[in-house]
């Protein structure tokens, strides 16, 4: 987390303003305060905008599936999210990593069988890939969505 928040940061342009966030991100990691660090990720997408060029769209959603999803029950984060990835997902919609994190979240919210139909997208994109490493996880993820299991955890 900390190369991937120093390298997000590296790209702002502002330094100390970048330098301040990462300090207290990591000083709320260390205490846990998931809530705070949820909504100042948040906050910072909404005063600066999102960056969907280049890297700014891998890294939009490593935030998103790290941060909210994994970190975050509360549902206008999460809805928050859902925006961000839609966003995403309309500039290159076969992106099976945007595609499970997308799921995730849908799932998260309770809107299960959309997430399912989702996760079954980004496991047949990750099988035409032969990417075994992801068709596993999705595989995994879909019985637990089946099954009403968190896949955040």
């Amino acid at each position: 987390m900390k190369k991937l928040t120093i390298l997000i940061f590296w790209l702002l342009p502002s330094l100390s303003f970048a330098q301040t966030i990462t300090d207290t991100t990591h000083r709320q990691e260390e205490k846990k305060d998931w809530p705070s660090i949820v909504n100042q990720h948040i906050n910072n997408i909404e005063q600066n905008g999102l960056d969907t060029a280049g890297l700014g769209k891998v890294m939009l959603n490593n935030m998103v599936y790290d941060i909210i999803f994994m970190h975050s029950d509360d549902s206008s984060a999460i809805k928050k999210g859902l925006e961000y990835m839609t966003i995403l997902l309309k500039s290159n919609p076969e992106e099976d990593a945007w595609i499970d994190t997308y799921a995730g979240l849908l799932y998260k919210i309770g809107r299960k069988k959309e997430a399912i139909t989702q996760q079954q997208k980004a496991l047949t994109i990750a099988e035409s890939q032969k990417a075994d490493d992801r068709v596993k996880i999705y595989k995994e993820n879909i019985q637990k969505m089946k099954k009403n299991i968190p896949t955040w955890r």
